[in-house]
């Protein structure tokens, strides 16, 4: 979708992703007919190798996207394993109501601004309404239940690991074959239960069963680093931007991933890509204020998050985050004052502990940030996931009680 409107050359375009060919064409719908008309173009000299046209009823709409694909990887003689075979020549009826509101609602998800993950709740709830044996619209709620409460603070943890949990067992249920189920149930046990080992069971099995699933692929890089595994989290978030290139958010999560492998270098140019997908975006202002602070500039740092800041219209991780540079640099006023708005949001709003946490760091309150990391840990704070990877606790791993925690926790 990246290149819809693009004037960009086939051969450019095949140079930015790393492609050698590129499968384009058009879908035309009339009722519950539908045509796809699919051509395999080499991107080195923009020649056609292959073309073809099919039509089937809505319902088989996923067949036919199986057979496209296998055709393609017949012509280009790529060798499907038995399992890959398998998965290509199976029938998957749909209900085409169903079908086409779980797409809808992947479309506003995967914008990953608060407007689109809301938005798509609705037709996530359509897509089970439309059919209530539909697996992937339970998986789709799940993921908007775990985005929301994740990225975006929406809910109290109770209430969205419950909501969170219920709509990923159901997916698992309904439909065990699909990787995106058990990519929902990996996220509920990672950041609701802080099971690593059983998330990253089930995010195995996501992998295994569509090695090409990039979701699946960046979270596993997430419990990668969180576990103290830098290098195979490296790997597991260049494969989920190999799949998914032009995603400004798995790009993003790849320079976090440097970050936390201590690749300051590489993650502030992952950054400064990300950046120029989309400049709007808070956290491609708030990775490059982690990396500048890092690298002791904390004047660049302060400005980014500020950036951050107003992008986000004053969520609280990212004044938490400009409230820790401007502690670090002397700034102990603007980070107090930072400190009373968090708390004055707490009494309307949920914020997390660990916000306080990094302001009190960054002021040099070492007590005050222990206090806060067990309350922090009362409330099964899911970014306590982050506790053994990010730098910004290095001065308190030599603490006997931030050690403790860190046990409790599992990592």
């Amino acid at each position: 979708m990246h290149y819809k409107q693009s004037s960009e050359t086939l051969p450019q375009i095949g140079r930015e992703l790393g492609a050698d060919a590129i499968v384009e064409g058009s879908v035309f719908r009339s009722g519950n007919r539908v045509r796809i008309t699919a051509q395999l173009i080499d991107t080195r000299n923009d020649r056609h190798l292959w073309a073809h046209t099919y039509e089937r009823d809505l319902r088989d709409v996923i067949t036919m996207q199986d057979e496209v694909a296998r055709d393609i990887a017949d012509e280009i003689r790529v060798k499907l394993t038995p399992q890959e075979r398998a998965r290509l020549t199976a029938f998957h009826p749909v209900n085409p109501k169903a079908h086409e509101a779980y797409l809808k609602g992947l479309y506003y998800w995967n914008q990953f601004t608060e407007a689109g993950v809301k938005k798509s709740l609705g037709f996530f709830q359509q897509a089970i309404k439309a059919d209530p044996n539909y697996a992937l619209g339970y998986a789709g709620l799940a993921n908007y239940y775990g985005v929301m409460y994740v990225r975006f603070e929406a809910f109290p943890r109770n209430e969205a690991c419950a909501k969170d949990e219920a709509a990923a067992l159901k997916a698992v249920e309904l439909g065990g074959s699909l990787a995106e189920t058990h990519q929902a149930l990996a996220a509920v046990r990672m950041f609701c239960d802080w099971d690593l080992q059983g998330a990253e069971r089930e995010l195995q099995q996501a992998i295994q069963l569509n090695p090409n699933y990039a979701e699946a692929h960046r979270i596993y890089a997430d419990l990668l680093a969180a576990s103290g595994r830098p290098a195979q989290a490296v790997a597991e978030a260049q494969r989920a931007v190999e799949n998914d290139p032009m995603s400004p958010d798995l790009n993003a999560d790849l320079g976090w991933i440097y970050y936390l492998a201590r690749d300051y270098g590489r993650a502030l140019g992952q950054y400064q890509k990300t950046d120029a997908m989309d400049p709007n975006r808070p956290w491609a202002h708030e990775g490059p204020g982690d990396v500048y602070v890092r690298k002791g500039q904390l004047d660049v740092a302060i400005r980014e998050y500020r950036r951050a800041v107003e992008l986000s219209g004053n969520e609280p991780w990212t004044l938490s985050a400009l409230a820790y540079a401007d502690g670090l640099a002397g700034k102990r006023a603007e980070a107090l004052d930072i400190l009373r708005q968090l708390n004055a949001m707490s009494e309307h709003r949920p914020v997390l502990a660990m916000d306080r946490v990094a302001v009190y760091i960054g002021l040099g309150d070492k007590q005050q940030a222990l206090a806060w990391l067990e309350k922090a840990y009362d409330e099964h704070d899911w970014e306590m996931m982050g506790l053994k990877a990010d730098p910004i606790y290095d001065g308190l791993r030599s603490d006997p009680g931030f050690q403790d925690i860190v046990r409790r926790i599992g990592l």
